[in-house]
């Protein structure tokens, strides 16, 4: 209400629009206040998400160290490698 009996606000007169604009910063600095709360939520929830990969990698790779790999089954008819025939020069029968 007016004091000087206008219909307030903004542009009814100075007290009205000092009161209005204290309101209007009010209300701005709530918005933020809820802007940056939610954001900070977004936050920890991620860096909760980015902790349980974490922990879920760990413990792969801590099992997957200590876990002996597979040995190939044993098959008939594979052959072995071949060896080299070759003869290798050494420094005593180098020229």
């Amino acid at each position: 209400a007016c004091p000087a009996g206008g219909p307030g606000g903004f542009v009814c007169c100075e007290d009205c629009a000092e009161k209005y604009t204290l309101y209007l910063s009010g209300t701005v600095k709530d918005m933020e206040k809820h802007r940056a709360s939610r954001n900070g939520r977004e936050v920890q929830e991620l860096l909760k998400f980015l902790k349980q990969g974490r922990e879920t990698l760990e413990n792969a790779y801590n099992v997957a160290k200590k876990k002996i790999p597979p040995l190939p089954p044993a098959s008939k008819g594979v052959p072995k490698p071949a060896t080299s025939s070759r003869k290798v020069a050494t420094a005593a029968s180098a020229p």
